[in-house]
Order: structure tokens, then sequence, then C-alpha cells
């Protein structure tokens, strides 16, 4: 009888992790459209580890997170969310069927070109060069 009253609160934590990223995550998104970049940054990287166990979500998540990003011009955290895209997408392919706008993944593909080593753009299934060019350095 003990275990059963331990269980009942653990049971009632588990889905609140889940309602703690969903809604992490539907603020990100609100902060993204609202071209708030830091916030959503900091709501879509946190719920993306809410999201491990659903590589799908995890990847949409820091995809979007990335675009926040490098829309804020700080290149470690838009490496940091394409290098989790990259391990993700190596132990399940979801980056190609992610569910964002043609001009959002082409902006993800050219930092990813910019940012990610030749390995990690593999992965992804990404072509790019292997240095930045001059006039970016």
């Amino acid at each position: 009888m003990c275990l059963l009253l331990l269980l009942v609160p653990a049971a009632g934590f588990a889905g609140f992790g889940d309602d703690f990223y969903e809604g992490l995550y539907t603020r990100g998104m609100t902060h993204f459209h609202a071209s708030e970049y830091q916030a959503a940054f900091s709501d879509l990287h946190l719920a993306a580890f809410g999201f491990v166990d659903q590589l799908e979500r995890f990847e949409t998540a820091e995809a979007y997170a990335a675009i926040a990003a490098n829309r804020l011009g700080n290149e470690a955290l838009t490496r940091a969310a394409l290098v989790g895209i990259a391990k993700a997408d190596g132990i399940q392919p979801h980056f190609r069927s992610i569910a964002i706008s043609d001009a959002l993944r082409a902006e993800l593909e050219r930092a990813a070109t910019l940012l990610l080593t030749d390995e990690e753009r593999a992965a992804l299934h990404i072509a790019g060069q292997t240095q930045r060019p001059a006039a970016l350095r």
C-alpha cells in the first residue's frame, strides 16, 4: 500500500513534466513569431530537452532555436542547436521531414554550411564548404 501511495505522485510528476515542456515549446514559438529571439531560443532549447525521446519534436524545437540564435547573431548558440540536430539525426533521421517552411530550412542550411564540420553537415545531408568565405571571416 505504501508503494502505491509513492507511485501516484510520481505519475503526476511525469505528466507535469510533459506539460512543462509543451508549455515551453508553445511559449517559445510565440516568442519566435513575435521576433523575440532571445526568449524564443531560451524556451525552445530548453523544451527540446524534454523531447529527447521524441526526436522529430526535439529536432523541430532545436531548429527554431537555431534560427532564433542565428537571427541574434550568436554563432555559438546557433552551432550548439545545429549540433544537437545533427546528433539526433545520426540516431534517427528526421531533419528532412520536420515541419518548417522552405525559407526557414534554407536559413538553417546556410547557417549549417558556415558553422558545422563536414561530418556534422553530412549527418544532416547538407553539402557545404569546409571554410567560411573570406568575406565572412
